[in-house]
């Protein structure tokens, strides 16, 4: 069960990484010329809230190294576009899920 909820915060930051923005030019935080957000820098949790778990920025990406939850973007966003990738940490059963306009932490 624990495996299924870090997987499922690892598909959650995936998700997040590439909100507004394509993935190859999601490495500056912050608005572009256009006015969408990038939500992360590739280099920091910066703008983001931890939750439940241990959480590390490694090559670019957000990765659950640790415990049992997830990580959120500290604002909420009214219209967002959302793409990601995700791949299991081990060849194993697993459970995940995307967790989007939601206002408790999902428990169990």
């Amino acid at each position: 069960m624990k495996t299924s909820r870090v997987l499922c915060a690892l598909v959650v930051a995936s998700m997040l990484l590439t909100t507004s923005c394509c993935a190859s030019k999601c490495r500056k935080a912050g608005k572009d010329d256009s006015g969408r957000v990038s939500l992360f820098d590739g280099k920091t949790l910066t703008g983001w809230t931890v939750l439940n778990c241990e959480a590390a920025v490694d090559n670019g990406d957000i990765l659950i190294v640790g415990g049992n939850g997830l990580v959120q973007t500290e604002k909420k966003y009214r219209d967002f576009v959302l793409e990601f990738e995700w791949k299991p940490l081990k060849e194993s059963k697993w459970d995940s899920g995307v967790y989007f306009r939601y206002d408790t932490v999902p428990q169990g």
